[in-house]
């Protein structure tokens, strides 16, 4: 989680540098550091006091001075108003927010950007097939959808924009490959021609993962034989989307 690449999703988001951003869950602090590159103003918000200390210390470290630090165990404890950012960022299981509704979660976010304003978010898949793998992943309480359940999610709460991506091999890891979700021909070029690559990890990675390896590459091959790659992306372990605040000025007019 400490990798850059944790945060190469950045570079879907196209920022001018005149962007005022919140960023809630700081984990090592990757992603505030990256975006105070990119932003003018960042604030980092987490339920962990330690982990904000860390994030202090290497802000000092690296002379970075436009991002601001704040420990919140709510959304209700958040002391912003309304419409006070351009970009606003979440992970799904680093945040301390993650087990909030999915609605709740929107509804925050929907007041506190600004018209235009772009939303960034890390979700699990309630279909990822390594919760169907393993059991016990099942009895998280985090409040899971599908892709097709946050999409509806996000246009009702008044997102437009929408675009999903599917970070590879696991979205709350250190992803290789983001492939997006609505597009077809991409999805199946990553499935026919990229995933055999990972047939070179390490002997040790294929024995800690020798079950997820084995059922990925039996769902490939039958979905490249029945020509049923676009199914594949509802059962990948998460997902990115972002996606934009409906302008209202624009839509009134």
């Amino acid at each position: 989680r400490e990798d850059p690449r944790t945060a190469d999703w950045l570079y879907f988001l196209a920022l001018n540098g005149s962007e005022d951003a919140l960023v809630l869950g700081v984990d090592w602090g990757t992603v505030p550091v990256l975006l105070a590159r990119a932003c003018r103003k960042v604030w980092a918000i987490d339920v962990d006091s330690g982990r904000l200390s860390f994030l202090a210390s290497r802000l000092k470290e690296q002379g970075i001075t436009n991002v601001e630090l704040l420990c919140a165990q709510g959304f209700g404890e958040l002391p912003f108003k309304a419409a006070s950012f351009d970009l606003m960022a979440a992970g799904d299981s680093v945040s301390g927010f993650d087990a909030e509704p999915f609605r709740t979660r929107l509804a925050v976010a929907c007041g506190l950007l600004r018209d235009g304003g772009l939303l960034c978010l890390h979700v699990g898949n309630r279909l990822g097939f390594q919760r169907v793998l393993k059991p016990g992943a099942r009895e998280e309480k985090r409040p899971w959808h599908t892709a097709y359940g946050y999409r509806r999610m996000l246009r009702k709460a008044g997102f437009v924009d929408i675009q999903g991506y599917a970070p590879l091999p696991y979205y709350n890891k250190l992803p290789l490959f983001y492939v997006p979700l609505g597009q077809r021909a991409a999805l199946s070029f990553f499935l026919r021609n990229i995933f055999p690559l990972f047939e070179a990890v390490s002997p040790e990675v294929k024995s800690a993962h020798a079950l997820e390896y084995a059922v990925a590459r039996a769902a490939v091959r039958v979905a490249s034989i029945c020509r049923l790659e676009g199914l594949m992306r509802f059962f990948f372990s998460g997902f990115i989307f972002v996606s934009r605040k409906r302008d209202e000025g624009i839509r009134a007019t």
